[in-house]
Formats: C-alpha cells, structure tokens, sequence
C-alpha cells in the first residue's frame, strides 16, 4: 500500500550533497581526489591555451600524445623494479667489501643453506649485479651515441620477411 511518491528517495544538493559525500567517505581520501581533478581540469585548460594551434590542426592526435606523455611520467614505469638485496650488493661493493663479506648480508639465510644451494644462491647475485652493471653502461652508450648523431633513440622497426616467405597471389 506504499504510494509512488514516498518510493521517490529526493537527492541532497549543494551544501548538504557535500556533507553526506564527506560522511560517506573519509574527509582527506574526498579532498584528494577532489585535488586531482581540479588538477587535471588547470593542466587541461593550460594544454588549450599552450597549444592551441596543435588541437586545432588533429585534436585526436594531439590528446593521444598528451595521454602519452602523461603516462609515461606515472608509475609504474618501464621495466623490472630493481631487487633489494641486488641494489645493496651493489652498494656495499662499492663501499669497498668483498663478496665474502656481502653474501651474508644479502642473502637471507645464507648460512643455513646447503653448500650447493648457497653456491647458486651467491652466484645469482653476482650475476643479477653484472647485469645491472651492464645494463647501464649499455644505456649509457646508447645515449652518447643518440646524442651525437642528434636524434632521439628510437624502436628497432621489425625486421623485412625474407622474399622467400612471401605469399604470391
């Protein structure tokens, strides 16, 4: 016997939706979601004063970059996140210790292990810091000599199929 009009459940607005928004959520998670898109809406209207000419000649192309670029400056960011027990390795060797000294440090229970498992376990630190190691030098490299020939590094483009492999119609 309800009637239409007591179903009807009347939406606060204004001030009193602000209120029952902060007494379901707790205050500092609303404001900060409240800061980021105030955030984004300011970075959005300077990308339209800044670049207006851009958005007016392909303005899907020119959002596509702007996303992009926006992604790739958030995490999580490319590549494998580094390992802890690596990066301190590579710290203490260059604090002047020796492996002897660091596997211990690095590598939980390393004296409870068996010889073998141990040997293995030293082993893959040592090649997980040479890789690091290597890694790097490479990027370097490959920055100097981006630099030099003035461009920007840049995907390898996939390899030609062999003529061999090509279907003929």
């Amino acid at each position: 016997m309800s009637k239409p009009e007591e179903a009807v459940v009347s939406q606060p607005t204004g001030a009193a939706a602000q209120e029952a928004a902060a007494i379901a959520t707790p205050r500092g998670k609303e404001r900060k979601q409240k800061d980021l898109a105030r955030t984004m809406r300011r970075i959005g209207a300077r990308l339209q004063r800044d670049f207006a000419e851009q958005i007016a000649q392909d303005r899907r192309k020119f959002k596509k970059r702007a996303v992009h670029y926006l992604k790739r400056c958030l995490p999580p960011f490319p590549g494998r996140p580094p390992e802890a027990s690596s990066t301190r390795a590579i710290e203490l060797r260059k604090a002047g210790l020796e492996w002897r000294q660091i596997y211990p440090l690095c590598i939980p229970g390393h004296s409870e292990m068996p010889p073998a498992v141990r040997r293995q376990a030293e082993s893959n630190l040592r090649a997980a810091c040479r890789s690091r190691r290597n890694a790097a030098k490479r990027r370097r490299r490959q920055r100097a000599e981006s630099s030099e020939n003035g461009d920007t590094p840049q995907r390898k483009q996939p390899a030609e199929k062999s003529p061999l492999l090509r279907v003929r119609r």
